[in-house]
């Protein structure tokens, strides 16, 4: 939920979120990877590098600053990571990649 919600607060004015799930075969095995994707306003170089740093928010004083600490930890306790993917004009996409389980053989 936190994902979404910071796409939302990305596009003031309104716009698109996008949730994609899919599975994903790489070295050393498979991933679930799930991706947002909003159509608001890109974060800059530094917003991306400092996005995953507890209460750093670009919201204004008070607000915010604890939902992408709190996705990457779980992510890495799980085995995964979160990245962040943005561009001018394009928007902003987060990628959370977790290990996928295998089916239990009867």
């Amino acid at each position: 939920m936190n994902l979404v919600f910071n796409a939302r607060d990305a596009m003031p004015d309104g716009g698109l979120i996008s949730i994609n799930a899919a599975a994903v075969v790489q070295d050393p095995g498979t991933v679930v990877e799930l991706r947002i994707e909003d159509s608001g306003i890109e974060m800059t170089r530094e917003t991306v590098l400092r996005a995953f740093d507890p209460f750093f928010t670009t919201k204004g004083k008070g607000l915010g600053g604890v939902g992408l600490p709190m996705v990457k930890h779980f992510a890495e306790r799980h085995g995964g990571r979160v990245d962040i993917e943005s561009a001018f004009g394009s928007g902003t996409t987060v990628i959370l990649r977790l290990p996928a389980m295998q089916a239990p053989q009867d």
